[in-house]
């Protein structure tokens, strides 16, 4: 009888702890960003990315259930992309990691009258957002910056990294 007793006491209880414990990494799947593959995005977002790039690999896929964005990186050109697109396809944001010397020249010139302008520069990056360019470059000493400057050359920000 304690057998019995005992079963139907247990039985449920370990149910409902596999259960838990199977529902919490979902529950870390729906407020954390994931990486994730190709195959579970959807067909608008990666037509959105191959129409504008073409013939390019996407080597991580990243979804933010949070902030409702799908994010691919990729090259381009040599460059780093990370273009962060909603649902629909739509771009919201890109990001290009390049090279300082390509920066277009304003900018260059711009960093050139900083008190950095000595300093290692670690990495450039132009970042598009609501059709809104800015350039963010690091720059490393025995401490480490990040500028960012519009796109008329202004430097907009500075902060330690």
């Amino acid at each position: 009888m304690k057998l019995i007793f005992l079963s139907k006491l247990i039985l449920p209880v370990l149910i409902a702890i596999l259960i838990l414990f199977n529902a919490q990494p979902l529950q870390a799947h729906l407020v954390s960003d994931e990486d994730i593959k190709e195959k579970d995005v959807p067909v608008a977002v990666v037509k959105a990315i191959k129409d504008k790039y073409a013939d390019i690999y996407i080597y991580n896929w990243e979804w933010s259930k949070k902030k409702n964005y799908y994010r691919a990186t990729f090259v381009f050109k040599g460059d780093e992309y990370k273009l962060y697109l909603n649902p629909a396809g739509q771009i919201s944001k890109t990001d290009k990691k390049t090279q300082f010397a390509v920066l277009p020249s304003n900018i260059r010139d711009s960093f050139g009258q900083t008190e950095f302008a000595s300093w290692f520069v670690s990495e450039a990056r132009e970042i598009t957002e609501n059709d809104i360019t800015v350039y963010q470059i690091k720059v490393k000493n025995d401490k480490k910056w990040k500028l960012k400057f519009d796109s008329a050359g202004k430097l907009i920000k500075n902060e330690k990294d």
